[in-house]
């Protein structure tokens, strides 16, 4: 059996649907939001954006295909509408929180309380507005490490109720950032990532991210290079905040840095971007196939999804 899986990543001025079948991308359709529609990531109008997805969903359907086993294509990617499918939706990262959790050899019946007990304590929002997902790392003999995720509850629910009134059933969600990091193939980087409504800066060590910051972009400032001041203070930010907390060990221009979104059709930025740093920069790359005419860097999230 093919294994196709369908990604959706909704941002604050566009939705974009990649369909890929057998580690391949297939099949691929953006859509415009108005402007007013989405607000700094949180949903405003639930039963416009729901149309908008319909329409994107109906956009796929009208691409040009092949002839041969298209009425099976379009009952499997129908069947999206009543929960049949495999489809990853994909959240913005912004108001999201991560941390890097060390925690005594529990049994399993007790981890689940563990990690709600010390996220209570470390994390600066109140659980009751967010929603935790972890996953073990690993850790020495005696300490059991978890990665955790906590995401806004509001701006996820009002997706959710969105998919639902498109008549969608995700398979599963993920965070943005956490899917970009899905294509470094390296023991520690730096990603960079930019469009024009969220500058996303990750640090990844031990394969892990011990450092992820997604920050909203200036609403008036639109034009990448005029923002490179405040995304390269934010950058060698994020590598102090890194290092402060890592002597031993703290990033070097050994560690390379991969971007997406807008700087890699921007590479007079980089230099600017690494400033002291001083890293080898290239584009984040993908372990998704994809066509010559695809344009993998607008599709970067729904890639990793």
């Amino acid at each position: 059996m093919a294994n196709k899986v369908v990604s959706l990543y909704i941002e604050d001025n566009q939705a974009r649907l990649l369909i890929s079948k057998n580690g391949k991308a297939v099949r691929w359709a953006s859509i415009a939001l108005e402007p007013d529609m989405i607000i700094e990531g949180i949903i405003q109008n639930e039963e416009q954006l729901a149309v908008k997805v319909r329409e994107l969903f109906t956009t796929i359907h009208k691409t040009d295909s092949p002839a041969k086993g298209m009425k099976k294509f379009k009952e499997s990617l129908g069947g999206m509408f009543e929960g049949k499918g495999k489809l990853i939706v994909g959240i913005s990262g912004r108001g999201s929180l991560y941390r890097v959790l060390s925690l005594p050899v529990l049994a399993g019946n007790l981890l689940g309380e563990a990690i709600r007990r010390e996220a209570d304590r470390v994390l600066p929002v109140s659980l009751d507005e967010l929603y935790l997902s972890y996953q073990r790392i690993p850790g020495g003999a005696t300490e059991t490490r978890i990665f955790m995720a906590a995401f806004p509850k509001k701006a996820t629910d009002l997706l959710l109720r969105t998919l639902r009134i498109a008549g969608l059933q995700p398979r599963s969600l993920d965070l943005a950032p956490l899917a970009l990091c899905s294509s470094v193939n390296e023991p520690r980087a730096i990603i960079a990532d930019v469009n024009q409504d969220t500058l996303n800066i990750i640090v990844l060590a031990e394969r892990v991210p011990q450092v992820i910051r997604s920050l909203s972009m200036q609403n008036e400032v639109k034009v990448l290079h005029k923002n490179m001041p405040t995304i390269a203070e934010e950058f060698s930010r994020t590598v102090a905040f890194y290092n402060s907390s890592h002597q031993q060990n703290p990033l070097d221009e050994s560690v390379p840095v991969f971007v997406s979104g807008e700087f890699v059709n921007a590479p007079d930025t980089w230099k600017t971007l690494v400033g002291k740093l001083n890293s080898k920069v290239a584009a984040l790359p993908t372990v998704i196939q994809c066509p010559e005419d695809f344009p993998i860097n607008e599709y970067i999230v729904n890639l990793g999804l």
